[in-house]
């Protein structure tokens, strides 16, 4: 392997210098440095770039001055740069003096242009190999990869153009083809979106294209957003419409089976109104799992249904046609969204308008990566009184997640589902379903309800005393637990434990018709050649065993589970524990706290809590005699005495599930008081009213 010692230079850059003209001109003392630095080869491949000329010439002294004008913007360490593998020179003196060098380097306050892996003032030097792979590059001790490597070919790899785009202000996917779409086009321009999507056949990371689209109404259906694309409004919001539209005589299928425009893989939209009515979605996001590691991009967009009413009044006006007003897509959701492994899904200043989910989102099965969404500075409205945000968790086997930023949040609550649990895998047939984690902020008032329906095994202590535990071990907890969960009580709560895997015994897959082992029996097995033993130990006592030595496929829960509370007598239950019922609730970070119970009382989840008295930094459960001044939120976990755990401190709380010592129904505008019989517990009479009817069976305080 040839290699050699470099010394680099400096390269300086006016803020007000057209980057085009100095990129393409060789005769430009920015040209010549490169040739210096670079060797005119490497110079050449580089300043006659059409991405890297494109980028400059659509917006370079802007970018430039913005940069200089904020020190360090773009100085840092890119983790994706590949690293090189060891090899027999893998103990020759790489020098870089830090990690940082061996990047495109960033754009500072006096003008200077420095090239991490280049440009070096203090005259430290760089270890620059080749190769038959690689006419040049240079590599550091840490064997990544620096930016001045060129191909045995004489091309720059794609990902370093990239991150020379980024470093100054193109965010390294600034599109170098721009396609123009009017509703009269001229020579060269296309008469729609869809038209110009369709004439891109060959974009890629390296190659992005920009389609303008100038005002008017557009009302192609089915079509796709491009990789690679940038589609992008000429005028204000509101001036470019994607409208999907059918007749009120359309039929189910054609209503099911129409949505306006789909995105599947990295694109990016700006600027547009897109709207569907009697159809499917406004926008389809979904390739089925196929198109992985996306990067969905809507900023400044105003996405809506208008709703499916229109075919179900003409059916009802119209019975001779046959077709039933029931039958009518339900699912008029502004954002249909199937996410896919690794996938991101960006939203920026956008509004979200349809008739029951404000936002929706499911995931697949078996994932190798999680999924993550965000909405920043959008607004989520549901039009029906009961609206929600729905997520879907359907067998991913990752821990994706929703988060909402700064929003106006026109719904009532974050619903989770997980039907149908599409994952036929083993391991993926877990009691927590509870995969997409949803984060909100913002103080308005958002319910939460999960019809989750994973369940594990629970046994739990029988006393509730500074000792109540329970621990499990042997051959048949591994059969019928797993990973085994514990929680402590003491305090009047019950030390419990219960496991990873599902025993709730519902069929699975796309058409929710698969069984699988998701039963206590089914997972124990037939244990008359080789038993099984399941150790409980309760409240730190003698070891109590279970031994089972039958065939036990065929066996129900209930079967098993009477044959594990004959063994274990009065000193513990087991049971069967919804586990997303009792574990799994939003984070409202604006709305609540984790402090500690500095009280000698556990507090069971959903119980009214109060400051303590000894610090405001600590709760206590809510008394009888109490206060209502004092009253600080309800807890989301069971909190034993010196432990710590979740407060909500406002919000709303659904009436017949999710308030302690209270399972009723509420109507709107009636109070709610604390129990002046039982501490920590909500009553319909009373003398302190702490919540009041928000909407049917919803209580906000």
């Amino acid at each position: 392997m040839a290699s050699k010692y470099v010394k680099r230079g400096v390269i300086r850059v006016a803020s007000d210098l057209s980057m085009a003209v100095v990129l393409s001109n060789p005769a430009s003392q920015f040209r010549g440095a490169l040739v210096d630095l670079l060797e005119d080869v490497a110079a050449g491949v580089i300043a006659d770039n059409p991405t890297v000329i494109a980028a400059a010439s659509a917006a370079a002294g802007p970018a430039v001055d913005a940069a200089i004008a904020e020190e360090g913007l773009v100085r840092f360490s890119d983790p994706a740069i590949p690293r090189v593998a060891p090899t027999a020179q893998s103990s020759l003196a790489y020098r870089f003096r830090n990690t940082a060098r061996q990047i495109l380097g960033s754009i500072t306050k006096n003008g200077r242009l420095r090239f991490q892996g280049f440009e070096y003032p203090d005259g430290s030097v760089v270890r620059s190999v080749s190769s038959p792979e690689f006419s040049r590059k240079s590599v550091g001790r840490n064997r990544r990869i620096g930016e001045d490597m060129i191909l045995a070919d004489g091309t720059v790899p794609a990902w370093i153009i990239n991150r020379w785009l980024a470093r100054v202000g193109f965010g390294g996917r600034l599109p170098s083809v721009t396609l123009v779409v009017r509703p009269n086009p001229g020579p060269g321009e296309y008469a729609s979106p869809q038209l110009a999507h369709n004439a891109i056949n060959d974009s890629s990371a390296s190659k992005w294209y920009e389609i303008i689209v100038f005002p008017g109404v557009y009302t192609e259906t089915e079509w796709t957003f491009k990789p690679y694309t940038i589609t992008r409004a000429a005028g204000v919001l509101g001036s470019v419409i994607l409208r999907g539209e059918l007749p009120d005589s359309a039929t189910d299928a054609q209503i099911s089976n129409t949505s306006t425009v789909w995105f599947k893989d990295t694109a990016r939209i700006e600027n547009l109104v897109i709207t569907a009515r009697n159809m499917r979605y406004p926008v389809h996001s979904e390739s089925s799992g196929v198109t992985r590691d996306y990067l969905h991009e809507v900023v400044n967009c105003r996405i809506e249904h208008f709703g499916n009413d229109g075919a179900r009044e003409w059916r009802t006006a119209n019975p001779g046609s046959g077709m039933s007003p029931s039958t009518v897509w339900g699912s008029d959701r502004a954002w249909g969204y199937g996410a896919s492994s690794g996938g991101v899904e960006r939203f920026e200043n956008t509004t979200f308008v349809s008739r029951l989910d404000a936002w929706y989102v499911h995931d697949n099965a078996d994932w190798t990566k999680p999924a993550n969404h965000e909405l920043i500075n959008c607004r989520l409205v549901a039009t029906d009184p009961v609206g929600r945000l729905r997520v879907e968790s359907l067998g991913s086997g990752q821990t994706s997640r929703v988060t909402v930023r700064g929003s106006v949040n026109d719904f009532l609550f974050v619903q989770e589902n997980d039907s149908p649990w599409i994952s036929t895998a083993l391991d993926h047939q877990v009691a927590n379903h509870s995969q997409i984690l949803v984060t909100v902020e913002g103080l308005a008032p958002i319910g939460f309800q999960t019809i989750a329906r994973g369940k594990a095994l629970r046994i739990e202590s029988n006393t509730s005393g500074a000792t109540s535990s329970v621990k499990v071990s042997g051959t048949a907890a591994s059969a019928i637990f797993g990973q085994v969960f514990t929680r402590e009580g003491g305090g009047g709560l019950k030390g419990e434990a219960w496991g990873e895997f599902d025993i709730s015994g519902i069929l699975v897959g796309l058409a929710g018709a698969t069984q699988v082992a998701n039963t206590l029996g089914r997972r124990l097995g037939d244990c008359t050649t080789v038993s099984k033993t399941l150790t409980v130990t309760v409240d730190g006592g003698a070891p109590v065993n279970v031994v089972f030595t039958g065939n036990h496929t065929a066996d129900s829960n209930a079967t098993i589970l009477g044959l594990i509370n004959a063994a274990l007598g009065s000193a513990a239950t087991a049971a069967e524990y919804a586990v997303s019922q009792g574990e799994t609730y939003p984070t409202f970070p604006d709305r609540e706290v984790t402090v500690r119970n500095d009280g000698t009382v556990g507090i069971p989840r959903f119980a009214a809590v109060r400051t303590s008295p000894a610090t405001g930094r600590a709760i206590r459960i809510h008394g009888t005699a109490d206060p209502v001044t004092v009253f600080a939120g309800v807890a989301l976990e069971p909190i034993a005495p010196g432990k710590t755990g979740r407060v909500l401190k406002s919000g709303l709380l659904n009436t017949p599930t999710q308030l302690h010592g209270f399972s009723s129904g509420l109507a709107v505008g009636v109070p709610l008081f604390l129990s002046d019989t039982t501490a920590g517990a909500f009553s319909a009479t009373g003398s302190r009213q702490v919540l009041v009817g928000h909407h049917t069976d919803w209580a906000r305080f």
